[in-house]
């Protein structure tokens, strides 16, 4: 239902989806979430499904999502090899609508693979000082354990 409204909230134009989505992301990403990927696939088609007419209001609706990573190029390239296999010829436009999207989407995902390595790169580095951090204090207790221990035993 949220995602109908939000859709519905942005119909009038490019900037209304952009605030309507951006404003409501952090609910649709729990929404979704909870989901896993069958969520994102309700994204997907609950967007294609209420912009059936207009196949680049669901380029631009899909991209917004990708960018805000509330569904991935997984439930876009679902959808696409769902609903790329035209029954009729009446269909095969919004066939090669889904193509575009998968293409784009997949264009997307491999353009945030720099960064998401980047990324990985640097939480590495941060496990790396936080563990480095970590041994120090574990080896400073035992010096100190130890200490004490030699001045407990020197007391007596």
């Amino acid at each position: 239902v949220l995602m109908r409204a939000l859709l519905a909230a942005g119909s009038k134009s490019p900037t209304h989806l952009n605030v309507a989505l951006e404003r409501y992301a952090t609910s649709l990403r729990e929404l979704i979430g909870r989901a896993g990927l069958f969520g994102q696939m309700i994204a997907v088609e609950l967007a294609a499904q209420f912009y059936a007419a207009l196949p680049q209001k669901v380029l631009m609706v899909l991209d917004r999502l990708l960018a805000l990573g509330l569904i991935g190029a997984e439930a876009v390239a679902i959808w696409a090899f769902e609903s790329a296999i035209p029954a009729t010829l009446s269909e095969q436009a919004s066939a090669s609508s889904a193509w575009e999207v998968l293409n784009y989407a997949l264009e997307r995902a491999a353009a945030r693979l720099p960064e998401a390595e980047e990324k990985i790169s640097k939480a590495l580095g941060d496990l790396d000082l936080v563990h480095n951090k970590a041994r120090t204090q574990q080896e400073r207790a035992n010096n100190l354990a130890s200490q004490l221990r030699a001045y407990a035993q020197a007391r007596r």
